[in-house]
């Protein structure tokens, strides 16, 4: 199966889960204005995300996200070579005790981990567990979005105006202004662009379209959770990055 065909698949499954779980996931507090349609700067801001964190090349992410186990991982995400590296942790629902520690790398098509060494070096080829990306794993679909958090050209800010996306809230203010926006929800079965309500996707954006954090409901409807952190992060290692493309 081809990487684009398998990252298909397990997007889809973000779709399905809102199926499955309804929709209105989206819920502001009682006292919180409506959602309203993004203003020219804010669909701007919004379309520009994905290629700025491409632009970047390298994008730090902790991420947290639920399943069967909750996996925790503080990571670098190479959007450029499509892969991703860092430490993880696995616990029960509900607790931080962990189940499972180590180091974690994936790609498109699959995902390898590996006990950490104590002197923090990249473990050996023969130490890495390897299996493909398994689109019926919500923790798995959460590693999938988080390599698609780029993308080498903006999308289109009009088209983001049409789609349903929407401005829940705006954080901060001047340089600080953030952006909370609900992407693009699930069109209608009249064709009609999704609400808000049915969005599965929030997006904390900064005025210069620089992504702060990103949720979105996998599974069955708990939040996976993207924080961006700060300073410049080291390259992948290579070796790394050629285990990633061993076949499977």
């Amino acid at each position: 199966m081809s990487n684009q065909r398998r990252l298909r698949l397990i997007l889809s499954a973000v779709a399905a889960a809102a199926c499955l779980t309804g929709c209105g996931q989206q819920q502001n507090s009682p006292d919180a204005e409506p959602p309203k349609r993004l203003t020219t700067e804010q669909a701007q801001a919004l379309a520009v995300l994905r290629f700025n964190n491409f632009s970047a090349g390298r994008v730090p992410l902790t991420i947290e996200a639920h399943g069967a186990v909750t996996l925790r991982a503080s990571v670098v995400v190479d959007f450029r070579a499509g892969a991703a590296y860092g430490d993880y942790t696995t616990s029960e629902p509900g607790s931080s005790e962990p189940l499972t520690s180590g180091v974690i790398a994936w790609s498109t098509d699959q995902v390898g981990t590996a006990s950490g060494t104590a002197d923090g070096a990249v473990p050996a080829a023969t130490a890495w567990t390897q299996r493909p990306m398994d689109a019926s794993q919500p923790t798995d679909v959460a590693l999938a979005l988080a390599l698609q958090l780029g993308a080498d050209r903006p999308e289109n800010p009009v088209l983001l105006q049409q789609s349903g996306a929407r401005l829940l809230r705006v954080e901060g203010k001047g340089d600080d202004t953030v952006y909370v926006m609900s992407g693009p929800g699930r069109a209608a079965a009249d064709g009609s662009p999704g609400t808000a309500a049915s969005s599965r996707t929030t997006y904390w954006v900064d005025r210069t379209g620089h992504l702060v954090r990103f949720e979105a409901q996998i599974g069955s409807g708990d939040p996976a959770t993207f924080t961006v952190g700060d300073g410049d992060e080291a390259a992948i290692p290579g070796k790394v990055l050629r285990f990633l493309r061993r076949t499977s």
